[in-house]
């Protein structure tokens, strides 16, 4: 895409929830395709239900944000806060999560993710000083983003298939 697109960064609002289930959809498909074997159904018809969606607006715990150009919205991250807690510790300490981030194909590398990026960071330091995401190891791109972005390898996840 060539020239200087107007982008905006908000909340997501209940009105949302079509374009937003559009893209966790196209995120899903791209997941799909690129692992060699998903555990998540081939093509559901949705994420997320719209009364699911709307209540996850409306917890303290969770947040949507949306990328908006041309009064479309072509990006979201969504965001949550998991209790974690140590074998050794006594209190449960909370633990903000990037669940999801996905920008349109057309729309990527002008600086968007990066932009949903930073909102999330913003939203996630009143829970903590970490910010955490799981990432598929064959999801090259979006290491690389996540690392540009000072993001780095804490742990890592091996599964096997017992089928």
């Amino acid at each position: 895409m060539t020239g200087k697109q107007n982008f905006s960064i908000r909340p997501a609002e209940s009105g949302d929830y079509k374009a937003v289930n559009r893209l966790l959809l196209a995120l899903h498909h791209a997941d799909y395709l690129g692992s060699p074997r998903s555990p998540l159904k081939k093509n559901p018809p949705y994420i997320l239900s719209a009364n699911t969606y709307n209540q996850l607006l409306q917890q303290s715990t969770t947040q949507l944000f949306v990328a908006v150009a041309d009064q479309t919205i072509v990006g979201v991250i969504y965001l949550f806060i998991e209790e974690t807690s140590a074998d050794n510790e006594t209190t449960a300490s909370k633990q903000p999560v990037i669940g999801s981030l996905y920008i349109e194909d057309k729309y990527r590398c002008q600086g968007l993710g990066s932009k949903l990026l930073q909102r999330a960071e913003r939203w996630a330091r009143r829970y903590g000083t970490e910010l955490s995401t799981i990432v598929y190891g064959y999801n090259t791109e979006a290491q690389m983003f996540l690392q540009e972005h000072g993001y780095s390898t804490r742990s890592l996840r091996l599964n096997k298939d017992l089928e």
